[in-house]
């Protein structure tokens, strides 16, 4: 086991909060970066660089709460290991790059074996606003990112009996 690394099956609150966020900010070169979906349908892939190395497969996951790699890929693209453990280690990664946009200063997970290169989990792609465009088998990043919806209703709406009502309507409908 290397020297100087800790070993844990628990991690302190500050570095899981990095594992959670993935990424400290996502750079765009200009609005937009559309990336080939070069998988299946049911197994959407994107070619990725990790530290400038790659290209690597990563898996994009949106029910993932984390952004993994295959411990083989932090060897080979010389990622430093900040907690070495069993069953998985938690690593720094210096850049991911998704076709011309850069993920940086990630704190992801590391397994022996996945079934692909890497994994990317919602904790990294939030930092834009992107599109899954399976007709056109490509992933979209945006610069531009929704905004949060006001705790106000955009108009307002009661349930009554079961129904949904509103007075906006303007035709009356009929709820079983």
């Amino acid at each position: 086991m290397p020297t100087g690394l800790a070993v844990a099956q628990s991690l302190p609150d500050s570095l899981l909060e990095r594992v959670r966020a993935g990424a400290t900010r996502i750079v765009l070169p200009g609005d937009s970066v559309a990336l080939p979906l070069i998988g299946t349908p049911t197994l959407p892939l994107v070619e990725v660089g990790v530290n400038g190395t790659g290209p690597y497969r990563f898996l994009i996951d949106l029910g993932s709460n984390v952004t993994l790699l295959r411990k083989n890929i932090v060897d080979a693209s010389g990622s430093t290991v900040l907690v070495d453990r069993p069953t998985s280690d938690i690593v720094h990664v210096e850049a991911i790059a998704l076709g011309d946009a850069r993920l940086e200063d990630v704190t992801v997970g590391s397994y022996d074996e996945l079934d692909v290169d890497g994994v990317l989990g919602y904790n990294v792609l939030r930092l834009s606003s992107f599109t899954l465009d399976f007709p056109a088998q490509r992933l979209v990043l945006t610069a531009t990112r929704v905004t949060r919806p006001t705790a106000k209703p955009s108009f307002p709406m009661s349930l009554k009996a079961g129904c949904l009502t509103s007075p906006l309507a303007s035709v009356a409908t009929r709820c079983s």
